[in-house]
């Protein structure tokens, strides 16, 4: 359905988008430092750390670019959307909440 994608990182979301990736289990992220963005290159290799317990617990999510550099990353979800988020995505969060 989205081919791999687990998350996306971004400046800035529209209110709508962002609801949407939720809904389908695909983590919305903003650069904590907005010039982070540009010392991304394409081809770089992304790597998210500990994103489950970072959004337990409510905390930034660190990102290693080519196993090097490190970026701190922040999100703004209400609890149902972590909680959503951590189903992997609202039929799943629906599924299992129905006894």
């Amino acid at each position: 359905m989205h081919l791999g994608v687990k998350a996306v990182i971004t400046k800035s979301f529209a209110r709508i988008h962002k609801a949407n990736l939720i809904n389908f289990g695909l983590l919305p992220l903003n650069f904590t430092n907005p010039e982070d963005y540009d010392k991304l290159q394409q081809g770089d290799t992304l790597e998210l750390t500990d994103v489950a317990a970072s959004i337990r617990n409510g905390k930034n999510i660190s990102m290693l670019v080519n196993g090097k550099t490190e970026i701190e990353l922040h999100y703004q979800l209400s609890e149902r959307e972590r909680e959503i988020i951590l189903e992997g995505g609202k039929i799943n969060y629906i599924k299992n909440k129905l006894p």
